[in-house]
């Protein structure tokens, strides 16, 4: 099959969380199963690689009656991966994806996709390379099912489209007075329900099929309290819904070819993964007690990971832990700003804690290789990827039971055991999970090495999931 991956992001040109890997690492496993897998995304400020080829087309795409937006396309590839870069100033002339500061998005993101998504099925409809299915994913790309099944199917008579979410929370929401300037006709605007006037909506409604990225997950959105105006939507839909789990690239995330590590390490090596944890503990000024067990986490200070419950509050559940239990804990990333300084003060206060406001490839990969547990208490996680790299770097995951989570993580009390899982995200469950955690290390060294060479045996590879979304195109393209 000819499969064409609409996004915003891909890795490595164009990176802002795990939307970019996935899109990447999809695609190069399709391709290993004989599909022509080719990846449009707008061309960011400094997103074209030095290879970067210019096609010698010169294309415009028609808004409203007369006014005309013109744009160019450039090609590169990766291997066998090609990737198609959609050219224009609402792109090229700013900084970041979606605006200069990730807690800052630009106030035009609606339109300024919008017209990514016509221009892409411009340029499409102008060449011999017609795919058969466009998969779409996230809001962004959310108008590409709308023009193709309502306004555009005489140029695409054969083309399906699947809809991935990748996360409910971002909708890309419009006005009604916006939609003549994005291409929507006015009865589809005044058709749609309030809830329901964002490019998401629109990308669920004309799908030919729509998944997202855990099972679980899948399950949750279809309620109020998980579906951000959404779930009446997915439940109506829920005939052609599914959820798919994400992959991982062991190419990338492999202790044991794991080139930004300072030890390497597998299951028959796993005495060595405490070297990791020595330079881990140096590198972040922590005091030298390897008897102690290092939690890690890498992640965006955010309510939706659980950062509110964990560091708020007079007495909060992050700061009972380090009072209370013999443990040493890291903690890297940013994002909300209240977040970042309540971690910094209990940073000042506490030796056995480190904070790194900021992201670094090479220490994200370190605190996997070097902590003994990683923590993710999100409030709602779609599939997640660091408990997935845990699994494979033997760092036990303490999750709590929600989307991806739920699907990757078995808790301690089962035969099959990979980690530490909870329900509640109170201060009680977050300080209870943690010290079952603690306990277990401290005093049952031989089931926690047996939870971790358990772990380690984990195959998420993406060989399964890409399988799985072969099926849903193979499905749809039967009924179109």
């Amino acid at each position: 099959m000819k499969i064409a991956m609409a996004s915003s992001e891909a890795a490595p040109y164009a990176k802002s969380g795990g939307l970019a890997d996935m899109v990447s690492s999809l695609s190069r496993s399709l391709i290993e199963r004989g599909h022509d897998v080719r990846i449009f995304l707008p061309a960011y400020r400094d997103s074209l690689p030095p290879d970067a080829q210019e096609l010698p087309v010169r294309l415009k795409v028609r808004w409203g009656d007369s006014f005309q937006e013109k744009f160019s396309v450039f090609r590169a590839a990766s291997g066998s991966l090609e990737c198609y870069f959609i050219s224009h100033p609402l792109f090229s002339g700013r900084g970041g994806i979606y605006g200069e500061h990730a807690y800052a998005p630009d106030p035009d993101n609606h339109y300024r996709f919008s017209l990514f998504s016509h221009m892409l099925l411009e340029f499409l409809s102008r060449t011999s390379w017609i795919p058969d299915v466009i998969h779409c994913h996230d809001w962004t790309t959310g108008l590409i099912p709308y023009l193709v099944s309502m306004k555009q199917r005489s140029l695409f008579p054969e083309t399906a489209s699947v809809m991935t979410i990748h996360n409910l929370a971002f909708q890309g929401g419009f006005s009604r007075l916006d939609t003549y300037g994005m291409g929507i006709d006015p009865e589809t605007a005044h058709g749609l329900p309030p809830e329901h006037q964002n490019l998401l909506a629109l990308g669920i409604i004309h799908a030919d099929w729509v998944t997202t990225v855990s099972p679980t997950y899948a399950l949750e959105v279809q309620r109020p309290e998980y579906g951000f105006g959404l779930d009446a939507l997915l439940r109506s839909r829920k005939e052609c819904f599914s959820g798919i789990i994400n992959g991982v690239d062991y190419r990338v995330w492999d202790p044991q070819t794991d080139s930004l590590i300072p030890q390497r390490y597998g299951p028959d090596s796993l005495e060595a993964k405490q070297l990791n944890k020595q330079e881990l503990i140096s590198r972040c000024s922590l005091s030298d007690r390897e008897d102690l067990p290092l939690i890690g986490m890498v992640s965006r200070l955010a309510e939706q990971k659980g950062f509110m419950e964990l560091v708020n509050g007079t007495h909060s559940p992050l700061e009972e832990m380090l009072k209370v239990l013999p443990m040493q804990a890291v903690i890297v990333g940013t994002g909300d700003a209240r977040m970042e300084k309540r971690l910094r003060e209990l940073d000042g206060q506490y030796p056995q804690l480190s904070v790194v406001i900021g992201f670094s490839d090479g220490l994200a990969h370190l605190v996997e290789a070097g902590s003994d547990f990683f923590l993710m208490p999100s409030r709602y996680e779609p599939c997640g990827l660091n408990q997935l790299y845990s699994l494979r770097y033997g760092t036990l995951p303490i999750v709590r039971r929600t989307g991806g989570l739920a699907d990757t993580v078995i808790d301690m009390d089962s035969e099959s055991a990979t980690g530490i899982v909870f329900d509640e995200l109170t201060p009680e469950g977050l300080f209870e999970a943690v010290s079952r955690a603690v306990h277990l290390w401290h005093e049952d060294r031989t089931m926690y090495t047996t939870m971790q060479l358990r772990a380690m045996a984990q195959d998420f590879s993406w060989n399964s999931s890409a399988e799985t979304y072969e099926a849903v195109y193979t499905g749809i393209r039967r009924n179109i």
